[in-house]
């Protein structure tokens, strides 16, 4: 694959260096279409999908990037089967490298929603990577109403104590309910590695559900 030389022009902005929000269901989708024009390969073979990717996040990072808000959403399957595809087998832990990592260090807004929740290997890298979450917000279909109602949550509070003991306890038997045990536990470390938490939103807006909810637990 070689790529089209360009004339560089002079700009007023250096824009990386303004990257405070990532959408990156949207990113990844993007790239994933870039890929398949440009580089005529196969979902099961995705290095230079993955080339891409390292090389743009590195680009972003170097440049000063600083994400503070990250999203991961559903993408509509019908319309792109591909990224689908592609989630299972996209290396997700050169987020963790050295020269990547350090932009999502003050994240404080993270949403994961749907698909990305049943990948466990982008869970656990987002755990390494991100400690300083303040509001954090898991939305899937299988959290329902009955699970949090039938598992020690007061329904006049939706208040923890600031003990991290009783917080994974908690919520560890929320997730399992939810999730397999893999995801569930995964989950979990993610939210109680987080340093400075104040809100976790569990949610389910799915279309299928008759009653779309959230549940809002706030830590002090």
């Amino acid at each position: 694959m070689k790529f089209t030389k360009r004339t560089e022009y002079n700009q007023l902005f250096d824009y990386p260096s303004f990257l405070k929000e990532l959408q990156f269901d949207i990113f990844l989708k993007d790239l994933s279409v870039w890929c398949i024009e440009n580089g005529n390969y196969h979902c099961r073979n995705l290095k230079f999908h993955n080339l891409v990717l390292k090389t743009l996040l590195e680009l972003f990072s170097e440049r000063g990037a600083k994400i503070e808000i990250f999203y991961m959403k559903q993408v509509y399957k019908s319309a792109f089967p591909s990224y689908h595809t592609e989630l299972r087998y996209l290396d997700f832990s050169i987020l963790t490298s050295v020269n990547i990592k350090g932009m999502f260090t003050n994240c404080k807004k993270m949403r994961l929603e749907g698909d990305v929740l049943m990948i466990n290997n982008i869970i656990d890298n987002f755990t390494k990577i991100c400690n300083n979450i303040e509001h954090l917000t898991l939305d899937s279909p299988n959290i329902g109403p009955k699970i949090l109602q039938n598992n020690f949550l007061n329904p006049t509070s939706y208040t923890f104590l600031n003990e991290e003991i009783d917080r994974k306890k908690i919520i560890s038997i929320i997730l399992s309910k939810s999730f397999s045990i893999t995801q569930s536990n995964s989950l979990t470390c993610l939210i109680i590695s987080q340093r400075k938490l104040k809100t976790l939103v569990l949610s389910n807006q799915s279309p299928v559900n008759h009653l779309p909810f959230h549940h809002t637990i706030q830590m002090i």
